[in-house]
């Protein structure tokens, strides 16, 4: 079975309208519900220590959806996808790892931050080579965000001329972020990911919000990475400290004047 999502439906979407004759609308409704829980589970499981398996859910859903356009899409390199969409699915199985207490905090740390960079790079390798070869889906997205809010008409040389420039810098990011997690380059790659999210809806409008923030994890991720090597090492769930425990092991609190 092969299915291509519509201009107005998800390929999620998609395969519920095939396989179970469902009506678009209800179809619609049920993935917009299946968000929802997915992203209260995430705040819960950020907020309260209890329920931090439930970041399993986001990193299933994100790794579901990436899955099935690699089996199922029909655009240009679509077999690809798990790996193009990897950030969607690693940035939280890091947040994950990094928030339960297990043994050897530097360990986790270092796996945490392995997941974000992996996917990081993953997303942004696959997108940046796409983009050099001329990936047709991204030049509308150009094309429409050029007449929209700077109102000009580029021409197709120029659109693909600067595709070819964006591509360049989306390999270039991906590579240094694999050899180190420099702040500049984090920096970048939030701003761009807030960029290529919202040229969605600079294209299609507001109603291309959603799009924006299925593309969280493209500009959450280089910020969370970029707090996590910045904060000293012991820092992460570390319990606060009881009242006199900075004195030495046969120290007395300091006792007032009598």
């Amino acid at each position: 079975m092969v299915i291509a999502a519509g201009p107005r439906g998800t390929l999620l979407q998609m395969l519920w309208i095939e396989a179970f004759a469902m009506p678009p609308a209800a179809v619609a409704m049920l993935e917009s519900s299946a968000w929802l829980v997915v992203a209260a589970a995430t705040v819960l499981g950020v907020l309260r220590p209890s329920m931090r398996l439930l970041l399993l859910m986001p990193f299933l859903w994100g790794l579901l959806q990436s899955l099935l356009g690699s089996l199922f899409g029909t655009a240009a390199y679509a077999e690809l996808t798990v790996l193009s969409q990897a950030a969607r699915y690693m940035a939280p199985l890091g947040l994950l790892l990094l928030l339960l207490h297990l043994d050897g905090e530097g360990d986790r740390r270092r796996t945490a931050e392995w997941c974000l960079r992996v996917g990081l790079s993953l997303t942004f390798a696959f997108h940046g080579l796409r983009a050099l070869i001329g990936a047709e889906q991204f030049i509308p997205l150009l094309e429409l965000s050029a007449v929209n809010v700077l109102g000009i008409e580029p021409r197709q040389g120029d659109i693909r001329l600067l595709l070819g420039v964006i591509g360049a810098v989306d390999v270039a990011a991906a590579v240094a972020l694999l050899i180190r997690p420099w702040a500049p380059v984090l920096l970048w790659m939030a701003f761009w990911g807030v960029v290529t999210g919202a040229s969605r809806m600079t294209a299609g409008g507001w109603v291309e919000l959603p799009e924006l923030l299925l593309r969280a994890a493209h500009y959450m991720a280089p910020l969370a990475l970029l707090v996590l090597v910045r904060q000293p090492a012991g820092a992460v769930n570390r319990p606060p400290e009881p009242p006199g425990a900075t004195a030495g092991p046969h120290e007395a609190p300091a006792q007032g004047p009598q």
